[in-house]
């Protein structure tokens, strides 16, 4: 096959025998016929010699201009070999190479070395492979069930291969509407396979390209504290989403992965120099944004505590303890930003009120442990006092005014002596904050 394919070669190129179409025709029943015979003896190696001798093809019979509409036919023609072999033998490589091969043929013009005049014809062709590799790949992992990394690879190839074609080809006010709407094809469709029997792995991997077209769609259309909060959302719903899709608690780790983005977002919107003086502006927005998403999915997940069997608890009720964790801390940013824009630019009193309010809030919470025997709030009582203690002795104690830093110990020291004499008294059986008995939880 080879050797039929230089002979062509040089009849074109050397004697100009040949037409490149059809010298071009001539060198794919080549390769067509190497991938039948792959096919008879089962065989995967000549199947991989099928691909490379269709990807050499055009470029020895290519002209000093390639066009784009004869060259990407060409390529539909060898996906679609590709993908019947693969149908048939269960090789997916094959898949993956096809897609490799379209994508290198494509960096012509996605560098921006092609003719501009063709890059409506490119972005339709990349529709029409993302679709035709994202329908094989339905098709196979229905077949086999499980998820390889090569099914991983062609997902994660796919969508990188689609998403430069619209960044580079489509005009900007189409680019946000596109990525909305391809992202809604890779979770519906993956939501089907999963529904005819492909496992939840593979929603996983179309679910998490599509939620990736939503984020750069976003960053498209908003920028600075708009962003992170539609971040926000858009994380709580792939989690959300996620677990209803598939319902399985070891996963859930994995859905709330894309909460990370906006978490670490949200730490230039704790430090904005919008916060000396006001409290209303949209980065007290995201906080509160993050807060409330925060707390909702605690909540949530505590629900869904109570309702899941008991191999699942544990997993659900740690991402529940996690979340409520998260909203506790935000909630102490929150009220130590707005104190102290109420007292800027005293520095001193803003720190002061706001370690005395932590202070009221842990001995109420630690008062209240001791009565009703709930663990959480103990905790949480505990370690509101850590952080007003350490923080009075390794930061406050070196920043403080003498006047302030001794107001400050003396208001928290008669605090915490008045708890200690409260808190003494009967203590209950301890509750702890999730529980699997909803009369107990809502006793």
């Amino acid at each position: 096959a080879t050797g039929i394919v230089l002979t062509l070669y040089a009849a074109r190129e050397v004697y100009d025998f040949f037409s490149p179409a059809s010298a071009l025709i001539l060198m794919f029943l080549t390769s067509a016929l190497l991938g039948v015979t792959s096919v008879v003896v089962n065989h995967k190696p000549l199947a991989y010699g099928t691909t490379l001798l269709s990807g050499i093809a055009p470029l020895l019979v290519a002209g000093p201009a390639p066009d784009l509409v004869g060259l990407f036919t060409y390529l539909l023609v060898v996906a679609v070999s590709a993908l019947a072999i693969a149908a048939y033998t269960g090789w997916r490589e094959l898949v993956l190479a096809s897609l490799l091969l379209t994508w290198f043929y494509s960096s012509e013009w996605l560098v921006g070395y092609g003719h501009s005049a063709d890059y409506d014809a490119g972005l339709l062709f990349s529709f029409l492979f993302t679709g035709l590799f994202f329908g094989a790949s339905m098709l196979a992992i229905r077949k086999a069930r499980t998820l390889g990394m090569v099914d991983v690879c062609l997902a994660l190839c796919s969508g990188a291969y689609l998403l430069s074609w619209i960044m580079v080809a489509a005009a900007p006010e189409w680019q946000s509407m596109l990525l909305v709407m391809w992202t809604l094809v890779f979770a519906l469709g993956a939501q089907f396979a999963v529904q005819l029997g492909a496992g939840n792995s593979f929603f996983y991997a179309y679910g998490g390209v599509g939620a990736g077209y939503l984020a750069v769609a976003l960053s498209l259309l908003l920028e600075g504290p708009a962003l992170t909060i539609a971040w926000i959302i858009e994380a709580a719903l792939v989690l959300a989403l996620g677990w209803q899709v598939t319902r399985r608690a070891d996963q859930v780790w994995i859905f709330a992965l894309p909460l990370v983005v906006p978490l670490a977002l949200s730490f230039e919107s704790m430090d904005a120099s919008l916060w000396r003086n006001t409290i209303i502006h949209e980065h007290a927005v995201v906080l509160m944004s993050m807060f409330a998403v925060l707390a909702g999915i605690g909540m949530y997940f505590a629900q869904e505590t109570r309702r899941s069997a008991e191999k699942d608890s544990s997993l659900l009720a740690g991402v529940a303890y996690a979340a409520y964790v998260g909203a506790g801390l935000y909630a102490l940013v929150i009220t130590w930003l707005v104190v102290h824009a109420f007292t800027y630019p005293d520095g001193d009193l803003g720190t002061m009120l706001t370690l005395v309010l932590y202070t009221l809030v842990a001995s109420y919470l630690l008062v209240s442990s001791k009565m009703t025997g709930t663990v959480w709030r103990h905790r949480v009582a505990i370690s509101l006092f850590v952080f007003v203690v350490g923080r009075l002795l390794l930061v406050e104690v070196w920043n403080m005014a003498l006047s302030g830093r001794v107001v400050t110990f003396i208001m928290i020291g008669a605090l915490l002596i008045a708890v200690a004499w409260l808190e003494r008294g009967a203590t209950r059986t301890p509750t702890p904050l999730i529980t699997h008995d909803t009369q107990d939880h809502h006793a």
